[in-house]
C-alpha cells in the first residue's frame, strides 16, 4: 500500500453519512456500461449527506500485470515504443477520464481514496529537472497521475492509497469536537468463484487478520452485502465484568460497469470467451448512521456510529 488514508468528516450532530464504494469501471473497454455508469455517478452527486466515495481499482481497461511484463519485454530495447505509449495513454486519461471523474472529487467530501487495482498503465509525466529524473520526465502509475491531476483541479487532495489494498480512518466529528473513530480497510481483491458465497468467504478470511469496522473488497464483480460480531466482557468503572459488549463488523463486495455478454458483431469479450457468470452491475454503499449511545450501552454516552451496508 502507498499510504493509509484519513479523512475528517465534520457532521452538525447525529444523521447519516454514506460512503459509496465504486470499482472495475475499466473506462474505455468495449463491454463498459457507460449510461448505468453516468447514473451510478449522479447518485453520489445527488447523495445529500456529502457525496463521499471511495474507488477500489480497475478504472480504466488497461494493461493486467501480466501485459505489463510482457510489455516491457517485447519493447525492452525500444524505449521510444513504450514512450509512445505511455503518451497515449496519458492523452486518453486527459481527455476521457478526468472529465468523468472530476465531479466527483468536486463532491462536499470528494473522494477519499484511490486504489490502482490489476488494471493499470505507465503515463508519460513531464516535470522539473531532478538529478533522479535529469530529461524531467517520469512514467508514473495511471491511478496515480489521476489523483494527482484530480487534486491539482479541485485544489484538495485526492488520495492514492497504493494498488491493492490499504486502509482508511474516518473521523466523525460534531459539536464540542466529540466524534467517533471508523477503521476502513480496502482491498482491489483477487480470485473468483462461482458462488456469491466465495466473495463473501474471502472478506470473512480478510477479516481475521485485518482489523477494520468495515471492509469493502471488489474484482469479482459479485454484490454481496453481509456483517458479523465478535463478542467480549464488559468491564463496568467498579472494575466489575457484568455484560458483554459487541463489535459489529460490516462486509460489502461490490459489483462492476462492465457487461459479461454483449450482442456485438465482433468477438465476445472475455467473459464470455471464458463462460463466466454474468457480472453483477452497480455498486455498493456504506452508511454510518451516527448516535449518541444510551446509558446501559455506555454510560459516558459517547458517540457512536451504526454502520449498514446496501447493493
Amino acid at each position: 500500500m502507498a499510504d493509509i488514508g484519513k479523512t475528517i468528516v465534520n457532521v452538525a450532530g447525529g444523521g447519516r453519512v454514506t460512503l459509496h464504494a465504486l470499482a472495475d469501471l475499466q473506462f474505455g473497454s468495449k463491454s463498459c456500461d457507460t449510461h448505468l455508469m453516468k447514473h451510478e455517478f449522479q447518485r453520489v452527486l445527488d447523495d445529500p449527506s456529502g457525496g463521499m466515495s471511495v474507488i477500489l481499482g480497475d478504472l480504466t481497461d488497461d494493461d493486467r500485470p501480466t501485459t505489463r511484463d510482457m510489455r516491457k519485454a517485447m519493447f525492452h530495447d525500444r524505449p521510444e515504443v513504450q514512450d509512445a505509449d505511455a503518451r497515449d495513454k496519458k492523452f486518453f486519461i486527459d481527455q476521457k477520464v478526468l472529465p468523468m471523474l472530476l465531479p466527483l472529487a468536486q463532491t462536499r467530501r470528494g473522494i477519499i481514496g484511490v486504489l490502482a487495482g490489476h488494471h493499470w498503465s505507465y503515463v508519460r509525466v513531464k516535470g522539473p529537472k531532478t538529478e533522479a529524473h535529469p530529461g524531467g520526465v517520469r512514467y508514473v502509475n495511471s491511478a496515480r497521475y489521476i489523483c494527482d491531476e484530480l487534486g491539482r483541479l479541485t485544489k484538495r487532495r485526492v488520495p492514492y492509497l497504493g494498488i491493492m489494498s490499504a486502509w482508511i480512518w474516518l473521523h466523525f466529528k460534531g459539536p464540542n469536537n466529540l466524534g467517533v473513530q471508523k477503521l476502513v480497510h480496502i482491498q482491489h481483491g483477487v480470485g473468483g468463484g462461482q458462488t456469491l458465497a466465495s466473495a463473501l468467504n474471502k472478506l470473512e478470511m480478510t477479516a481475521r487478520w485485518a482489523e477494520a469496522d468495515l471492509l469493502i473488497r471488489a474484482h469479482d464483480c459479485k454484490l454481496v452485502a453481509a456483517k458479523t460480531a465478535r463478542l467480549g466482557p464488559r468491564e463496568n468503572r467498579g472494575g466489575e465484568i457484568k455484560s458483554l459488549k459487541s463489535k459489529v463488523i460490516a462486509l460489502l463486495n461490490v459489483g462492476a460497469m462492465t457487461r459479461a455478454y454483449i450482442i456485438d458483431g465482433d468477438e465476445p469479450d472475455y467473459a464470455e470467451m471464458k463462460m463466466m457468470r454474468p457480472t453483477a452491475m452497480g455498486w455498493g454503499e456504506a452508511h454510518f448512521d451516527l448516535r449518541r449511545c444510551g446509558t446501559a450501552e455506555d454510560p459516558g454516552r459517547n458517540w457512536t456510529a451504526d454502520i449498514r451496508v446496501t447493493i
